[in-house]
Formats: structure tokens, C-alpha cells, sequence
């Protein structure tokens, strides 16, 4: 549907959207890292007040077979899926991003993704090592944030 969209409608991928400039003064995309647009869900969908969309086509995606996407579905590299996620948890407050509902349900999202990126890993500590890094993190951030919504449903 074209026109007036939510963020929770749009995909993390940096393909196919227009983007005012100014966003990026201060934003950039973690260098050398694989699944660097994680930026959208985390940090970029979490400042911006306005989301249009259109119902035409006007990108393609072209299907590579040698592309990294495809290559890299039981590499080590998967796993920077989780460093990507414990960078950008790290610079929330460089953005003025406060723990919210919106941001929560991005970050277990983003945990989600993260998990089947590293599925077939092995060995399977690895998958355990990043998910318990990552959790222990996101407890870290929303701890206070989680407290604050449960005394409010409480009341």
C-alpha cells in the first residue's frame, strides 16, 4: 500500500529506500563487517518520524549466484551478524536512542535473525557463546526499561 507506512512495515535491508542525507551525518555502516545494514531496524527506524512508501516496482534485486548472500551461508563470517548487533547496542546513546517498545521488539528481531544466521555453525558453542554475549547485553540495556513497563501493567 503506498503512501503513509509504519517502520515496523519495512525491512532492515538498506535496498530500495530513499533516505534524507542528514541521517547520515553521524551514521555510517559498521566497516568490514557482513550484515551491516542491521543501522536500519536499530538506530536509523528509531529516529525518523515519517515513512512513505510506493507501489511501484523501482528496484530490481538481481539474483547473484556468486554473491556474498549466497556464499556465506556456513561461514565464520555469519557470526558477525551478533558483533554488528553488540556495536550498534553500544552507540544507542550517541544517537539519543532511549530503550523503547519499538526499539525492543527490533532488538529480539535482530536476536532472531542473529540465531539463524549462525544455525549451521559449528561447533555449536559458538551459536550459544554469541546468543548468551548478546542477551546478557540486551539485559544490560532494557533491564530498566522492562522493570518500568512491568509496574505500569501492574498498576
Amino acid at each position: 500500500m503506498a503512501g503513509l507506512s509504519t517502520v515496523s512495515s519495512l525491512s532492515g535491508f538498506a535496498w530500495g529506500k530513499v533516505i534524507r542525507a542528514t541521517y547520515f551525518k553521524n551514521l555510517s555502516f559498521p566497516a568490514g563487517y557482513l550484515f551491516e545494514d542491521t543501522i536500519f531496524s536499530l538506530i536509523l527506524y528509531q529516529m525518523v518520524q515519517t515513512v512513505y512508501t510506493l507501489n511501484e516496482q523501482t528496484y530490481k534485486y538481481r539474483w547473484n549466484p556468486k554473491g556474498l548472500n549466497l556464499n556465506s551461508k556456513q561461514t565464520p563470517n555469519r557470526v558477525d551478524s551478533f558483533w554488528v548487533t553488540i556495536q550498534i547496542l553500544s552507540e544507542l546513546d550517541k544517537f539519543g536512542i532511549e530503550p523503547s517498545e519499538s526499539l525492543y521488539t527490533s532488538l529480539l528481531q535482530q536476536v532472531g535473525m542473529n540465531f539463524k544466521r549462525t544455525f549451521q555453525l559449528k561447533p555449536r558453542a559458538i551459536q550459544y557463546a554469541c546468543f548468551r554475549i548478546l542477551t546478557d547485553i540486551v539485559n544490560k540495556k532494557f533491564g530498566d526499561y522492562l522493570v518500568a513497563c512491568l509496574e505500569i501493567a501492574l498498576r
